[in-house]
């Protein structure tokens, strides 16, 4: 299954600065070491974003989980940045089944 309305996912840009590509975040530090790595940067975060989007709309969805505040859907897949590329997992929050998914974090996963 593909993640719901992934062609409406929405990933705040800063979100993407402020917490995965910053490093002074306590959490997003290393997250941002490992993007970072890959070619991200914090000057342009939109570049991110594209990649995470397109993760989002294109991998399928490995699991759904019902919170009393929406639904959880986690996607793992490839990003691929100017320094290569690396499996990462993606967590999308929606209200429901109708609802835009909203980006929650990213980080690196094995396969």
């Amino acid at each position: 299954m593909k993640l719901p309305n992934g062609n409406h996912a929405f990933i705040e840009v800063e979100k993407v600065s402020a917490y995965l590509l910053s490093e002074s975040h306590p959490v997003g530090r290393l997250k941002a070491q490992f993007f970072r790595g890959l070619g991200f940067r914090r000057s342009n975060p939109h570049a991110l974003v594209a990649a995470l989007q397109t993760l989002g709309r294109e991998e399928e969805v490995v699991d759904r989980i019902e919170t009393p505040f929406g639904i959880k859907y986690v996607v793992d897949g490839t990003v691929i940045g100017l320094r290569g590329s690396a499996n990462v997992r993606t967590v999308w929050h929606a209200r429901d089944e109708e609802g835009a998914p909203r980006l929650v974090t990213a980080y690196p996963v094995r396969r």
